[in-house]
């Protein structure tokens, strides 16, 4: 299984660097790009385009980071009390009350 995984990311990056390298000789056009003011580098479009999906997809990832890391503490809580309530239950079980 873990070959089958490592063969899926290895044609998964050989694709992503194949589309890249393809979006690059598409938008030959040198383009320079102005932010906020500065003038940055002087590009081929492609170039431009594959630099801002990246950070795009970058700043997406660390958005999302809080709400991953929030969600895991709450399963690892919920986790640790469902075995605490399982424990009881089974204590219950075993050492049943005379009460009733």
């Amino acid at each position: 299984m873990k070959k089958l995984k490592t063969l899926l990311t290895f044609v998964a990056v050989l694709l992503a660097v194949f589309l890249g390298l393809w979006i690059v000789q598409d938008n030959p056009a040198q383009t320079a790009v102005t932010l906020l003011g500065f003038p940055l580098l002087t590009l081929p479009l492609g170039l431009w385009i594959l630099v801002f999906f990246g950070a795009g997809l970058a700043l997406g990832l660390c958005l999302c980071y809080p709400a991953v890391f929030a969600l895991q503490g709450k399963l690892k809580r919920s986790m640790r009390r469902e075995r605490q309530l399982d424990d009881q239950l089974a204590e219950a079980r075993d050492h049943p009350s005379s009460d009733a």
